[in-house]
């Protein structure tokens, strides 16, 4: 790929060198071949009409036809002909393009104020070139001085593909003027070949340019889907912002839960999820306004038709309608979700990239769960005085103990026996109450502050495994890291440390961590990994297919297990697509070696096709909602008096699945 103009004009002067080096050798062995046959001309009078008509046909408009059979020509490339046919007309020659089955595209000269007529002869001489041997008719026969039209067929590509014909009409054939002009090089044959000298270097000048261009389109499209790329995209967005009075907007769209289809369908698919995404973008945007496709399942929108802010929320909403309808991939109908991020601008000051920094942040925070369509607001960039305060704010928050730990279950598909917990944070904030994570660790992911809650959660988490005493001195219990604590250097030491302090087996602890954490800073990742497995703790990977990891590239990491993301397994039993991502996940998963779990399960019916799948555990509604430490144990007894009394396990919210088939529940 050429980046810079220098290079793209090195490389068009050499392309000009060597086919005017081409031309002077051609002209060359064309003059010699003439006077080696001065002997003969007259027999062979009709044979040069024929090769004239071929050489032209392979120098000068096969070239600029390089492609399937022709059925209509481009203004380019019917330009570039017109002049080529032009140049040969002018000297005697009458030009003609047909289709394959006879249909004329383009004639020189052109017959002033009426369509060019094409005879019956004519049009079967046509038919017969296409063929694929050259046709040859006599217009004036009988006479000296004669007219001749020869069809010749039109090849391209390696192999060859017929994808025209040709035919090039001379009259004067045969006498005294054509058989000097043979016999002399100075007359009609060298005139002839001096055209074709003409001819030729336009279009190798044409060539060259049109391979520049193409050179400079590709440095500024993606490949796969044709659309311009982020290089591109970023200097659209640079120049359009720098416009006074403009009202701009970028926005992100990123497909929700794209590795899991590149995983279970395959890359053939997921590329033809992509291309038919940016089909679906670019059909909806108004003509001024741009789509990019800026690399993974990332698209980025550029939006000028848009008269203020609420316009473009209203776009955008119309937008999102639109491209979140089912794809048929594979033979399957896959239901498309997508994130927006976006950020709205009329002043030129704010340089372009920051408007795509903040369209990054908003689609950051739309990943964190607080929306499908979200505009940046100044509080999601790390570096907002409100999201500064709110850090000091969780700082303190550990030390007053506003953190809380809330325990959801999990259990083994088939048998229901309890498996251990997983340990969900939640902040008790003095004025806005019970916050979520995705209210708040995003935060703290961009300061040293996440490896003290981290540490936090960790001993909390294991001091509460023992408080609940030997009946559940078996259980696992997971906690959730970030990619900032998989790169500290001390933060194997430190989960050693609170191992030891507790006594408890580095097996019964999981850690969870996100396709995102993979690539932060790999082969630091990889090592602590590695690390941790070798202590004897367990990795998850949490939330499979919200990125772009392929399970392939997951078997190289010391995995012990895959969490697949929620929302494919809410969705299964409708979305026959969503159902056979997650079979080929967990069959996937289970060649690995790696036990698989199903998070956010809800009914029962998605209870008995994981089982039916081979799906190892279970989490979810169904099972129990997160709970309050103090409230683990009297759920455990519940489970356990039911199991003795009907050998089945009894849901939680048993008004949403009365029918559900209870199963029994035990612990250990």
């Amino acid at each position: 790929m050429w980046r810079n103009p220098s290079r793209a004009r090195t490389s068009v002067l050499a392309i000009v060198t060597q086919t005017a080096l081409a031309l002077a050798i051609t002209a060359i062995a064309i003059v010699v071949a003439i006077n080696a046959g001065n002997h003969s001309v007259d027999e062979r009078t009709d044979a040069d009409v024929v090769a004239l008509a071929d050489h032209l046909a392979a120098t000068a408009v096969v070239p600029q036809l390089d492609g399937p059979p022709v059925h209509g020509l481009t203004t380019e490339t019917a330009s570039a002909l017109s002049r080529a046919f032009t140049s040969a007309s002018a000297n005697g020659a009458d030009l003609r393009l047909y289709t394959l089955d006879g249909t004329l595209l383009l004639a020189v000269p052109e017959e002033p104020g009426s369509q060019p007529i094409v005879t019956r002869a004519e049009e079967k001489a046509a038919l017969g070139a296409s063929s694929g041997e050259p046709v040859l008719l006599d217009l004036e026969p009988g006479r000296e001085s004669r007219t001749l039209q020869a069809f010749v067929p039109l090849d391209a590509g390696n192999p060859p593909v017929r994808i025209g014909v040709l035919s090039m009409k001379l009259s004067g054939v045969g006498n005294a003027t054509w058989r000097t002009a043979l016999r002399q090089p100075s007359g009609l044959g060298l005139l002839a070949i001096g055209v074709l000298l003409v001819l030729l270097v336009a279009i190798g000048g044409i060539r060259a340019r049109r391979q520049a261009r193409y050179q400079v389109h590709v440095a500024g499209h993606d490949l796969l889907t044709g659309l311009p790329n982020r290089a591109s995209f970023s200097k659209r967005v640079a120049s359009t912002q720098a416009k006074a009075g403009t009202t701009v907007a970028v926005a992100l769209i990123d497909i929700n839960r794209f590795a899991a289809v590149n995983e279970s369908l395959g890359h053939d698919t997921g590329d033809q999820m992509l291309v038919d995404m940016g089909r679906r973008l670019r059909d909806f945007l108004d003509p001024r306004d741009l789509v990019a496709h800026l690399g993974g399942d990332v698209f980025g929108l550029l939006f000028v038709s848009c008269a203020d802010a609420a316009d473009v929320a209203t776009t955008l909403g119309k937008l999102r309608s639109a491209v979140e309808t089912p794809l048929v991939l594979a033979g399957l109908p896959v239901q498309v979700e997508v994130l927006i991020g976006y950020d709205v601008s009329n002043d030129s000051s704010v340089a372009g990239d920051r408007l795509l920094r903040q369209a990054q942040a908003a689609l950051t925070s739309a990943k964190s769960g607080r929306g499908a369509l979200v505009r940046y607001e100044p509080h999601q960039g790390p570096y907002d005085a409100e999201q500064l305060a709110l850090v000091g704010e969780l700082r303190r928050a550990i030390s007053m103990g506003e953190l809380r730990l809330h325990y959801q279950p999990k259990i083994q598909a088939g048998s229901s026996e309890l498996e251990g917990f997983e340990a969900l944070l939640r902040w008790q904030h003095p004025r806005y109450g019970l916050l979520p994570p995705a209210e708040f660790l995003p935060l703290a992911e961009y300061t040293s502050l996440m490896g003290m809650l981290t540490d936090w959660v960790l001993d909390t988490a294991l001091a509460q495994l023992i408080d609940w005493g030997d009946d559940m001195k078996h259980l696992t219990m997971s906690v959730n890291v970030s990619a900032r604590n998989l790169t500290e250097p001390s933060f194997v030491q430190r989960v050693g440390s609170v191992l030891r302090r507790y006594r408890i087996p580095p097996s019964r602890l999981v850690l969870e961590v996100t396709e995102t954490a993979m690539f932060v800073d790999p082969q630091h990742v990889r090592a602590t990994l590695a690390d941790l497995d070798h202590a004897g703790v367990r990795i998850s990977l949490d939330d499979f297919g919200q990125g772009q990891t392929s399970l392939r590239f997951l078997s190289g990491l010391p995995l012990s297990e895959v969490k697949i993301d929620r929302v494919f397994v809410r969705d299964m039993v409708s979305l026959p697509s969503h159902t056979a991502i997650v079979r080929s996940v967990v069959d996937l998963a289970h060649r690995l070696g790696l036990t698989v779990v199903a998070e956010g399960v809800e009914d029962a019916a998605a209870l008995a096709a994981l089982e039916a799948m081979g799906c190892d555990s279970i989490q979810g509604f169904l099972i129990a909602r997160p709970m309050p430490p103090d409230q683990v144990p009297s759920w455990v007894s519940d489970r356990i008096e039911s199991a003795t009394a009907r050998s089945l396990w009894t849901p939680s919210r048993p008004e949403s699945h009365t029918t559900s088939t209870a199963r029994a529940a035990s612990i250990g």
